[in-house]
């Protein structure tokens, strides 16, 4: 007995789509959107977004040619361009037809400032801070004088640093015996958690210690805790270290979570 089969072929359904033409860019490169729209509508534009964390990046409104193909081309620089990460390129055309693809972006270029704050002592006239910032900017420095610290407000746009130079005769951290003490440098996040963090002191004189602080994107305030401040404050020994890490609880990532209810 013979039997006869009949080849069958299951084909898929064809669907819209959106790529670039990398996974990865750096600033200042080329990114590339394309794809293809399959049930075109004549003179209907599409709409493509690119955001980073729910910000608008860039939008523009091109054309669909007759076969669905479509192509934009997009700069990666400028004052929106400034963060790393993840960013989301979308495609609208109609309310049923949306397409998202997503892309890697490191800024390399990240600007850096070089200046001198002139901090106010309280009846006392001011003493000058001079720093340099990498990703970010100083919109404020003011002494705390509940804590004995230096308080900085930051607009920080990416991974950067903040370089300070802490002049001796207006802002140090000494023990008893009139050697150097660490410094507790506190971070407030955008989401206004209160972190200690590491620093590295990457010069020291008789006359200023100048220390390099990391930030993150987002970081709204640095305080810097030392021992002493000012004659008009007097000085403070090292219990002030101690009290303030007493509120202090380790957490990962070298960064710790602080309890206490710090002022910024």
């Amino acid at each position: 007995m013979t039997i006869g089969l009949t080849p069958s072929f299951a084909f898929a359904e064809e669907s819209n789509s959106i790529s670039t033409n990398l996974d990865m860019y750096t600033e200042g490169e080329v990114v590339i959107v394309f794809g293809k729209i399959v049930n075109v509508t004549e003179d209907l534009p599409l709409t493509i977004q690119i955001f980073h964390n729910d910000k608008l990046i860039e939008v523009a409104l091109i054309s669909v040619a007759q076969d669905g193909t479509f192509a934009k081309t997009f700069n990666a620089s400028g004052p929106l361009w400034m963060s790393d990460g993840t960013y989301t390129v979308r495609g609208f055309y109609t309310t049923d037809q949306i397409m998202e693809t997503s892309f890697e972006f490191i800024n390399l270029t990240v600007g850096s400032e070089t200046s001198i704050f002139s901090v106010s002592i309280p009846n006392s006239g001011v003493f000058d801070l001079p720093y340099t910032i990498t990703g970010g900017q100083i919109k404020e420095v003011t002494l705390n004088n509940d804590s004995y610290s230096i308080l900085i407000d930051t607009v920080t746009e990416a991974n950067g640093s903040l370089n300070l130079k802490l002049p001796r005769e207006s802002f140090d951290s000494q023990k008893d015996n009139g050697t150097d003490d660490i410094f507790i440098i506190m971070i407030k996040d955008k989401d206004e958690n209160i972190f200690e963090v590491p620093y590295e002191e990457i010069e020291t004189t008789s006359d200023f210690r100048m220390i390099k602080i990391n930030f993150e994107p987002g970081d709204k305030s640095i305080e810097i805790i030392g021992t002493y401040v000012i004659p008009e404050f007097g000085t403070v020994v090292s219990m002030i270290l101690l009290a303030s890490l007493a509120s202090v609880i380790i957490i990962s990532k070298n960064k710790f979570v602080s309890i206490y209810n710090w002022k910024f």
